[in-house]
């Protein structure tokens, strides 16, 4: 088993919030994309050496957006004869110097709005090409000062400078000399950080959990540690949200983000990290929603987050109320509502998935570590899920009072839907249920008509419950994204992942098993118990990977064969169809 770590040393924002500027550049260059990444194209042009008669080549198109290309080409000869230079015939400014240097080197200036850190640079210059510059220096400031100036020298058309440099806020990068002679400087992507991964010999363990609530109530935040030390002595400044991947045998196990960091010595790191879904904390403004496509609804909570939504809620719609709260609250709702699973696992992205019906994994008794222990929780008498509708009325509430307002578009935000906003003292530029944007100077007063909240309770009820266990129940009352369409199958949910009141933990060698299936293990006394796996508490070395799990689930009594939920049991086997 291979066990790896891809180390993203790249301060949060600074890649979204870098603004780049350019000198002695060609009139296509896109000056953007030298943040976003351009694509690698292999373009013919006059350069020596690069335009390959094997079909690979695209002709230069009027608008190619290749990221950075210098307006002038370098030296051809060590005599430093300046040198005209062509792109498919075009003549351009010439440039002087010994082989492969720029008499008047071009520039690329990057800027920040606040300062940040960083142990390095990644350049992407031209790889379909295997071209690049092999000479620059780079020079860091923060304001006026200038913090650090050195000359460096890539070696591959992808390259690395490793560089510790904290509190800088401008970068500025002079192209002196390309790989090769009279050649174009081509910059395609530089990216703040370095991506360094981490194998065998620095990875000294790492632990990951891996959570789920069955009945949808909680989407849960799973975390990784791992302890790094590192041999070659590298300097890492792990800095809070800063991106590590989990790689086993080649895939993705998790993609997490760095809380907080431990130095131990020189070469010796402890570093804890959570998934996305503990980073969704910005604020969701909300809104009334009426039949809204599931992927518009996500889209609009996560922003820039990457997720993917299953296949089976194709066509599935949301309706009903959301307040103003955090993005990972508006996903609950959501989850809640349609039925889905929320999970980062095994993935780069917050995936939508639905909740499982059918075992799909097992722990076979050679799986089973020593020890485990089983909890049956109370029987619950009865679930129930509160259900809402929202319409218009015709009560008017003031919402703001003579109240200071000073400035253009300040958001105002309510606790309650409204609508129909009336103001004086200022002018509302836009508005919504739960907000007004205000622009004004001075006090304001704002009124607006409300909205008659109607709720209503979704009762199942257990007959298997006894009088003493009757004030035992559980109700879901927040959930404003359930309504009178949605209100039964989501109760019928609640009652079936209650009814799971068996919780086995058990240490256990996985093979496959994940957070979120359906699973069979076999108890420390011989019987079987089926269930979810609702917590997967994960050790990795380099030599296999085991865990401690929990399954929330129920006991199989097993007879020479049993016929349970759509599988069959045989002698103790389990044997899926």
């Amino acid at each position: 088993m291979s066990l790896e770590i891809n180390y993203i040393d790249a301060p949060e924002g600074a890649q979204e919030n870098m603004e780049v500027s350019v000198e002695n550049a060609n009139g296509f260059t896109d000056a953007s994309l030298v943040a976003r990444g351009a694509w690698d194209i292999p373009y013919a042009t006059l350069e020596p050496g690069i335009w390959k008669l094997d079909g690979t080549m695209q002709i230069l198109p009027d608008d190619p957006k290749p990221g950075f290309w210098s307006s002038y080409r370098s030296s051809y000869d060590d005599n430093g004869a300046e040198l005209g230079s062509m792109i498919l015939g075009k003549a351009v400014l010439g440039a002087s110097g010994t082989g492969g240097a720029f008499g008047t080197p071009p520039k690329i200036t990057i800027s920040f709005p606040v300062p940040y850190g960083s142990t390095g640079l990644t350049f992407t210059f031209s790889p379909s090409t295997d071209q690049w510059c092999s000479k620059i220096k780079v020079t860091w400031y923060n304001s006026q000062t200038r913090i650090i100036e050195k000359v460096y020298y890539p070696d591959s058309p992808r390259w690395t400078l490793e560089e510790t440099v904290e509190s800088f806020d401008k970068i500025e990068i002079e192209l002196l000399e390309t790989n090769k002679p009279n050649q174009f400087a081509k910059v395609q992507r530089i990216e703040i950080g370095r991506t360094v991964l981490l194998g065998a010999p620095e990875i000294v363990g790492a632990r990951l959990v891996n959570e789920v609530d069955p009945s949808l109530c909680e989407i849960t935040v799973d975390t990784l540690s791992f302890e790094l030390y590192d041999p070659q002595n590298r300097s890492f400044l792990p800095q809070e949200n800063q991106r590590v991947e989990l790689i086993q045998n080649g895939n993705i196990r998790a993609t997490h983000y760095i809380t907080s960091s431990t130095r131990k010595s020189d070469a010796h790191y402890e570093i804890e990290c959570q998934s996305s879904i503990g980073l969704l904390n910005d604020d969701f403004l909300g809104g009334l929603y009426a039949e809204r496509p599931l992927q518009e609804m996500v889209a609009d909570i996560l922003g820039e987050w990457e997720y993917e939504i299953s296949a089976a809620f194709d066509g599935v719609t949301v309706s009903g109320y959301i307040p103003v709260c955090s993005q990972r609250e508006a996903l609950q709702r959501v989850a809640f509502a349609v039925g889905a699973m929320v999970s980062t696992q095994d993935s780069t992205k917050i995936r939508l998935i639905p909740v499982p019906t059918a075992a799909s994994a097992r722990f076979k008794n050679s799986e089973i570590l020593l020890g485990g222990s089983v909890k049956t929780e109370p029987r619950y008498a009865r679930v129930e899920v509160v259900s809402h509708s929202y319409t218009k009325s015709e009560i008017s509430e003031t919402l703001m009072d003579e109240e200071e307002v000073i400035g253009d578009d300040v958001l105002i935000t309510f606790t309650d839907p409204h609508y129909d906003y009336e103001i004086t003292g200022g002018e509302i530029t836009g508005s919504d249920v739960n907000w007004v944007t205000i622009t004004a100077n001075g006090l304001v007063t704002l009124t607006a008509k409300t909205y008659l909240h109607t709720t209503r309770n979704h009762v199942k009820r257990n007959p298997e419950a006894t009088a003493k266990e009757r004030g035992n129940f559980i109700s879901v009352a927040e959930c404003t994204l359930i309504h009178s369409g949605n209100a039964q199958e989501a109760v019928n949910r609640l009652y079936a992942a209650k009814q799971r009141r068996q919780t086995v933990s058990q240490d256990v060698i996985v093979t496959g098993q994940k957070a979120g299936q359906i699973a069979s293990t076999v108890t420390p006394w011989g019987t079987v118990s089926k269930g979810v796996i609702s917590s997967m508490e994960s050790t990795f070395t380099q030599n296999g990977h085991t865990a401690s799990i929990q399954i929330q689930g129920v006991e199989i009594k097993l007879e020479s064969v049993w016929l349970y939920s759509g599988e069959i049991y045989s002698g103790g086997q389990e044997v899926l169809y």
